[in-house]
């Protein structure tokens, strides 16, 4: 288990007695840090879902599925009645129903019914219940997913405005819904890796597109919440491409910036774009990569910095686009052939050709021709076809892909102002280049040359979003990297009903407060003030103050689509409030701080709002307060001036005149800039002595909490009842989807065991061990189970299953283990019969050539090996004098297990060592019969051991002892 060394650090100090407390919360402290310690970088696409997880001590990689896939389908089926299926599962299922099988609902994730189609009162029970059924726009779903191949129904949300699918008959879900189960199928997947508990809460880092509006990112944050993720923050796709860009190139760009940090100048700021061309979107980026030195006092260490310059996006145009173009083409070579067999409304069928489709673009892409042959498409007939790669770009050419693919690059050059020949390359990502067509045109559109692939095109997002993920915890250390991301958009305020009743004042404020990050303009009775400028960073919290006297209303504008309106109340009753604390403190305050407040009472107060801006990048309002300002002076303690000598009276006095003398000689010519600042000190000496007069000037601050109530415009994003209901339907829903998969493994393991019974009573393998009788009883009722599999068990219940698997196994285990007792009974007979032997022999032989070893304990082996062979001879007796049909006398086990412990004591005396030989030494000469400066010498004859004739037996028999002895291996 890995502890954080801050978690380590409070341990140390907590007191001793505490010690019982601190060893219960242990293992659930381990856990939760383990559980902190994995993060994931998502990258959420419309096809394919990618998760990479940052755990300590392992690089980045990865999550594999089930099937070992390093992706996983974005997908989710209903066909069953009371389970679904996910991911790779639920695109088995999509020929089966297609209008419950949902392929990318993540594309409908912030959208509105207005936005993807019209609305359409139908007749039954929609109509009945206040629901409207959404057409998509020109038969396409949002990405250009067409519906003629997807005929999903979708609903408007009479209440938020947004999408509901009709998953079942009697089930609606919105699209959080959806992409949250197969979040959290992911998030499992990766906590089973991590050898975690399947409810835990994982940390988690988005990789969305650039243009992803509010309304995208609150639906998104909420699915991911609902599927157990703690949002640590979102990323754009450029971003997180840039970010993995940066780490590759770490040690070259920060090398550049040392050595140009040594040369005296700045090093050069490299521009890019990054083209990700998606399975149903296309999204380009403009990034600034410069390596620069954080601490400015400071020039050894070097940190690249990403920033995020432009960017554009589009929903639509990728390769599913491509997929539809081939199956369309597909569909009228089958409808040329069979006439009066249109396919327009076939679903089953034209799922298959779908599904053919993105098989023969891959093939088309790496190949000038295809042969496509689909079995029994429809109505029995088969589509063969030839396909060619002209003929698809042909098709290709003819559409609006190739300019809506070129749109996007230039869309987000121009929001950075920046023009083709100022970027150095473009780098390019997504398995949608993989379309010859596709990456021609980009390569005529950049330039020659200019076209890169340098990271992993599928997998840079998500490996970028887990290295942000890494970096935004504190359990993990990674190399120093900044990044600068935002969104395109301009996020303002617009102020209604405000009521200053002093203009004065109001054009003060209105020069004073030029901030960089806000502008206000006035239109009529509005103000409007920038909250957050373009690619600016969306987080942290926002303050904004206007005067007022009145009640407003404050909306809030992405560009120019509002999205909620804040309706501002309580201001009367602070200004109330106010006036009655001025009477209490009336009386007590002096005659000249009574005029100043009176002053100050005459300027409007100021609403502060608080605009905080969370992990996802979200904007809610969540404080508003009418402040008020009233000024005072304190008298300032009078300081004694010190006694000068009469000395230093005299040499001040001849500095003063001195430098009075040169200021006036300083101040004769009337346009030297001095003599201005010596009249302008001349004429403010008045007021200033007054201030000097009142003392020091002391601001208070008097706050009164104002009400709020916000509208959101359509969609609604969830509220916290909402997605607490959701996600208790998701855990409902996982939980008899678990069932279910408990059940088929029940009946997986019941039927092979059926089958398992059935061949060896047929082969004859368990006749020594049965009788006919028995043979013919448990073949029918093994008939009887078997039948009861393909009926009634799915409707008795996983425990029903287990009772029937309980009970053949109580009735055939036994004769299984009696005809493997049988069978290895032979060879046991003989091991264990020659190994009594082989103990019998040891034992008489340590007896004669061991004699250190002591008698009793040879005595104590002897007694326990001929009690074991006696129980042996008539066990051995007993079993054969018995029935093959009744349990074993003994079994294999059993009898292993007496002669280990028979071996163990035999091994026991021989390691009972040798006593050790007797020495006689010479001692060494004196020191005084030494010659003198001669050192002390042991000449060998000094110490000789000497043998006596009995140890020289010892010895001899000795060797005889150390012969190998064969030793049987049980």
């Amino acid at each position: 288990m890995f502890v954080s060394q801050r978690l380590f650090r409070r341990r140390l100090v907590l007191p001793s007695l505490c010690g019982l407390v601190v060893a219960l919360l242990l293992p659930l402290l381990q856990q939760q840090q383990t559980a902190d310690a994995q993060v994931l970088g998502i990258d959420v696409g419309s096809e394919f879902i990618k998760a990479a997880v940052v755990a300590p001590g392992k690089r980045i990689d990865l999550v594999l599925s089930n099937t070992s896939s390093r992706k996983f389908p974005n997908a989710i089926s209903f066909v069953e009645k009371d389970t679904c299926a996910l991911s790779e599962d639920a695109i088995a299922e999509a020929h089966k129903n297609p209008k419950r099988v949902f392929q990318g609902p993540s594309l409908f994730l912030g959208l509105s019914a207005q936005e993807v189609g019209d609305l359409v009162i139908e007749e039954g029970d929609s109509s009945d219940t206040g629901l409207q059924r959404v057409t998509p726009k020109e038969g396409y779903w949002p990405g250009g997913i067409s519906a003629a191949y997807n005929p999903w129904e979708v609903y408007a949300s009479p209440t938020k405005g947004g999408l509901l699918f009709k998953v079942r008959d009697d089930l609606l879900l919105p699209p959080e819904s959806l992409i949250a189960a197969v979040l959290s199928y992911i998030r499992q997947t990766a906590a089973a890796a991590a050898h975690l508990p399947p409810a835990v809460v994982l940390g988690a880092v988005v990789s969305v597109p650039c243009r992803y509006t509010q309304r995208q990112r609150a639906a998104l944050r909420d699915s991911l919440e609902i599927a157990g993720f703690k949002v640590v923050g979102f990323v754009s796709h450029g971003a997180a491409a840039g970010v993995q860009h940066a780490l590759d190139t770490y040690d070259r760009a920060t090398a550049a910036a040392v050595a140009a940090a040594a040369a005296g100048s700045a090093a050069k700021a490299e521009t890019k774009l990054t083209l990700n061309v998606g399975s149903s979107s296309v999204d380009a980026a403009l990034l600034s990569f410069q390596a620069v030195f954080p601490n400015a006092n400071s020039k050894q260490e070097a940190v690249p910095l990403v920033t995020l310059a432009g960017c554009s996006s589009t929903a639509g145009g990728g390769g599913r686009a491509v997929d539809v173009l081939v199956a369309e083409m597909l569909r009228q070579m089958f409808e040329g052939k069979n006439k009066g067999m249109p396919l327009s409304g076939e679903s089953r069928a034209l799922k298959k050709l779908e599904k053919q489709a993105a098989a023969t673009k891959t093939v088309l892409s790496a190949s000038k021709t295809t042969f496509v042959r689909v079995e029994r498409l429809y109505k029995g007939k088969n589509l063969e076809e030839e396909l060619t790669r002209d003929s698809l770009e042909t098709q290709i050419e003819q559409s609006e892909l190739l300019r809506h693919l070129q749109a996007v690059p230039e869309g987000a050059l121009a929001s950075a102002e920046h023009t083709l020949e100022e970027i150095e390359e473009v780098e390019l990502l997504g398995g949608g280049l993989r379309v010859p067509r596709f990456l021609k045109h980009i390569n005529e559109w950049a330039g020659k040359g200019k076209t890169k692939t340098h990271l992993n095109g599928d997998e840079a997002m998500a490996t970028g979003a887990a290295f942000v993920a890494a970096n935004s915890t504190a359990t993990f250390r990674v190399r120093k990297l900044l990044l600068q991301d935002g969104a395109p958009y301009t996020y303002s305020l617009r102020f209604l009903g405000l009521q200053d009743e002093d203009e004065a004042q109001q054009q003060q404020d209105q020069a004073s407060q030029q901030l960089d990050e806000t502008s206000q303009q006035q239109d009529g009775g509005s103000k409007v003030k920038v909250l957050v400028a373009p690619f600016k960073r969306l987080a942290g919290s926002k303050r904004v103050s206007v005067r007022t006297r009145s009640d407003f209303v404050v909306q809030l504008l992405e560009d120019e689509k509002l999205l909620s309106t804040h309706s501002i109340t309580g201001v009367l009753a602070a200004h109330q409030q106010r006036q009655q604390d001025i009477d209490k403190e009336k009386q007590q305050q002096q005659e000249q701080e009574q005029q100043q407040r009176i002053e100050d009472d005459k300027e409007a107060p100021k609403a502060e709002l608080v605009f905080s801006i969370d992990s996802a990048g979200v904007i809610e309002l969540t404080k508003a307060t009418l402040v008020f300002e009233r000024t005072t002076y304190t008298p300032e303690p009078q300081k004694e001036t010190p006694v000068a000598t009469p000395e230093q009276a005299e040499g001040t006095a001849s500095d003063s005149h001195a430098e009075s003398t040169e200021a006036e000689k300083k101040c004769e010519d009337p346009n030297d800039p001095a003599c201005a600042s010596k009249a302008n000190t001349k004429s403010d000496s008045n007021s200033g002595n007054d201030a000097t007069n009142k003392g020091k000037r002391v601001v208070h601050t008097f706050r009164y909490p104002l009400s709020y109530k916000s509208e959101e415009t359509a969609p609604v994003p969830l509220t916290a009842e909402e997605k607490a209901q959701l996600k208790e339907l998701l855990l409902q829903q996982e939980a008899r989807n678990l069932a279910a998969k408990q059940l088929i493994e029940g009946l997986n393991a019941l039927e092979t065991y059926i089958y398992s019974a059935r061949g060896q009573l047929l082969d004859g393998s368990l006749d020594r061990v049965t009788n006919e009788i028995f043979k013919q009883d448990m073949l029918e009722k093994i008939k009887q189970v078997e039948e009861w599999i393909y009926g009634e068990a799915a409707a008795d219940g996983l425990k029903a299953v287990q009772e029937r698997l309980s009970d053949l196994r109580e009735t055939l285990n036994p004769v299984y283990m009696r005809a493997k007792e049988a069978e290895a009974r032979p060879a046991l007979i003989n091991k264990a019969d020659k190994l009594l032997q082989d103990v019998e022999q040891r034992l008489e032989q340590y007896a004669s050539t061991r004699p250190w070893i002591p008698e009793a304990k040879i005595s104590g082996v002897r007694t326990l090996r001929n009690e074991l062979l006696q129980w042996w001879e008539e066990a051995k007796q007993k079993q054969a004098d018995q029935s093959l049909l009744l349990p074993p006398v003994f079994t294999e086990a059993e009898v292993l297990l007496k002669l280990k412990d028979l071996q163990k004591k035999i091994k026991a005396l021989e390691a009972i060592p040798k006593p050790t030989t007797t020495t006689t030494t010479t001692p060494a000469p004196a020191k005084e019969e030494q010659g003198e400066g001669m050192p002390a010498e042991r000449k060998p004859e000094a110490e000789e051991t000497k043998t006596t004739e009995g140890e020289k037996a010892e010895t001899s028999g000795t060797g005889e002892e150390t012969q190998q002895h064969p030793k049987d291996e049980l």
